[in-house]
């Protein structure tokens, strides 16, 4: 298959989504790009979320900017190749440096496009899981805390379950009762 055919066919795609405001609308990002990376499209969300504008993305190849966002190029070399063999892989969640400096997460899933049978580019749908990573990250910090003001209390901290079995004790609640968790899980 000639290259010029691939690219016709990416263009017809592209001609197809005449409706781009409603691509522009989504939540989620979207980037086409041929083969080698270039990328021949991407919407308004990835625009805003990424803060590079269309003009700077378009005719890019999509590693050379991974590799600048601080992503693992490499990596999503190897999942493009794969998914050109025919593999399946999930999507998965990458962080990088926003063009401002400000760290972002997303999460990234790839599908390939075919004309006529063939592989002609892919579809690039990313999602930003920023806010979930971050209330991720303050959930351990709080569970860390929380935990080490337990475990260094020397009063005694327990919980039960439902029926009134304990289902921890504080070293200071096994120092004083003498008792193992195990023990005190038979009362």
């Amino acid at each position: 298959m000639q290259n010029t055919e691939i690219t016709a066919y990416l263009e017809m795609l592209l001609k197809e989504c005449v409706h781009s405001y409603v691509l522009d609308s989504l939540p989620i990002g979207i980037a086409i790009l041929d083969l080698e990376g270039e990328i021949r499209y991407v919407n308004g969300t990835l625009e805003v979320r990424s803060l590079y504008s269309k003009e700077e993305l378009l005719g890019k190849n999509a590693f050379q900017i991974a590799h600048q966002l601080g992503m693992d190029a490499e990596m999503l070399r190897e999942r493009k190749d794969f998914r050109l063999k025919g593999g399946f892989s999930r999507p998965i969640e990458i962080g990088y440096v926003r063009k401002d400096g400000s760290r972002a997460w997303i999460e990234l899933a790839a599908e390939v496009l075919r004309w006529k049978g063939v592989p002609a580019g892919f579809q690039v749908v990313l999602r930003n899981i920023t806010d979930r990573k971050l209330a991720e990250a303050a959930l351990q910090e709080s569970e860390s805390k929380y935990r080490q003001v337990v475990e260094s209390a020397t009063d005694i901290i327990y919980s039960t379950d439902a029926n009134g079995f304990f289902t921890y004790a504080n070293p200071a609640a096994l120092k004083i009762t003498g008792f193992t968790l195990k023990r005190l899980r038979q009362f």
